[in-house]
């Protein structure tokens, strides 16, 4: 699967990032991370874009509920 995660920037955000796609049974074969300024304000924006393997049978639903779980921020866009 391809990942895609925009958010405001925080401390840990990777690490809470790789913890969702694990907790839902996911691994992380290429991940590649940055940040950029948000057009309006100028603010942080983290971005993450990265390729994902799911167990056969695996829901994308339940990969994407538990990013968005990290924070209302959080945009995420899987495809296959």
């Amino acid at each position: 699967l391809v990942v895609d995660v925009v958010g405001n920037d925080r401390p840990g955000i990777v690490k809470e990032l790789s913890a969702a796609i694990a907790s839902a049974g996911g691994n992380i074969e290429e991940l590649t991370t940055g940040l950029e300024s948000a057009p309006m304000s100028g603010q942080p924006m983290f971005r993450a874009h990265g390729i994902i393997s799911i167990p056969e049978g695996s829901g994308i639903a339940g990969l994407t509920s538990s990013i968005e779980h990290l924070g209302g921020d959080l945009t995420v866009d899987i495809s296959v």
